[in-house]
């Protein structure tokens, strides 16, 4: 199909007159066509605007998304090593100053536990029915999130 744009060149691509976009397709901002939703941000202007190329860097996404959809607390710390900065080979993984013990089928926080310094502490997956001060009394005071 031709169509006429809105700079007078005659157009033979992809793109359909102004209008109701058809699901699939988008409206050129200040344009008369509308262009498949698959050439947004494709490196090639479509629209006689360019709008189907503006706005197209995205730098934060991967934050985002990483901050709104974490899995789990210890996330938060993802971008740290593997190594252990705590006096602690116990029974859960410690990764820098956080102690993971996910699903262990623990009822009660472990003994073995560093006396200090843990900023997480993940029990998460456990088996703590209700939290009752014995079961979280090998728990340190400074433990920063629970």
């Amino acid at each position: 199909m031709c169509f006429l744009g809105s700079l007078g060149e005659i157009r033979t691509d992809s793109v359909v007159p102004r209008g109701i976009c058809v699901d699939g397709y988008f409206q050129c901002e200040n344009d008369t066509l509308c262009v498949p939703q698959d050439s947004n941000c494709d490196g090639k202007v479509d629209c006689d605007s360019g709008s189907d190329e503006l706005n197209c860097d995205d730098e934060h996404d991967y934050e985002y998304w990483d901050h709104m959809y974490r899995k789990s607390v210890a996330a938060e710390h993802d971008d740290l090593s593997d190594g252990c900065l705590l006096q602690y080979n116990g029974t859960c993984k410690c990764r820098a100053r956080d102690v993971l013990c996910q699903h262990k089928g623990y009822d009660a926080a472990p003994e073995d536990l560093p006396r200090a310094y843990i900023d997480i502490l993940d029990l998460t997956g456990n088996n703590f029915k209700s939290l009752r001060a014995e079961s979280v009394a090998s728990i340190p005071d400074d433990v920063r999130t629970l």
